[in-house]
Parts: structure tokens; sequence; C-alpha cells
């Protein structure tokens, strides 16, 4: 049985990495992250996530379910989620 759970990141640890299996909708409730993507082989940040905010929740939302993260969220600070676990297949056939 899948179940909701916290999770804690130390300063420079990545909450989630590009091209990653996507297993979990994480939802920060402490701290802050950077989000970033590779762009010619380089980390290219493109914004700060903070108290509330989901990590690739909208690609979760797809019909067709991607199966991968399409960014990386670094911890700024010290940040706390909720990791909450999905079955992709059920949002495929739920959002179709």
């Amino acid at each position: 049985m899948h179940e909701s759970q916290i999770h804690r990141f130390a300063v420079g640890r990545n909450l989630i990495t590009e091209g990653e299996a996507m297993q979990n909708v994480m939802i920060i409730i402490k701290g802050f992250c950077e989000a970033s993507r590779i762009v010619n082989g380089k980390a290219a940040p493109f914004g700060t996530l903070g108290l509330g905010d989901t990590l690739d929740l909208e690609h979760v939302l797809e019909p067709h379910g991607v199966v991968s993260y399409t960014a990386t969220a670094t911890a700024t600070v010290d940040v706390m989620v909720l990791a909450v676990f999905i079955r992709m297949h059920n949002c495929a056939r739920v959002c179709a």
C-alpha cells in the first residue's frame, strides 16, 4: 500500500531530477528550491518554488501521462515536501 509521506531535503540536494521516472507529486510545505532544465548540456535555472508549489503536477494531469520529470528542483534552503504517490495508468484513464 502506498501513502503520502513527508520528505526532507538538505540545501543542495535534488528533490527531483529531470528525466527520472515520476513516482510522486511533491508539494512544498517548507523552504524553497530552484527549478532548472538542461540546455546545451548545462543547468538553466528558470524559477524558484516555495510553500504550496507542486513539482511537475501539470504533467501528471496530461492525458498521456508523462512518466519522467521535465525539470530538476534543487533545495536552496532545507526543504520539506509532502510526497503523494501516483499511479500513472489511473491518471491517464481519468484525464482522457
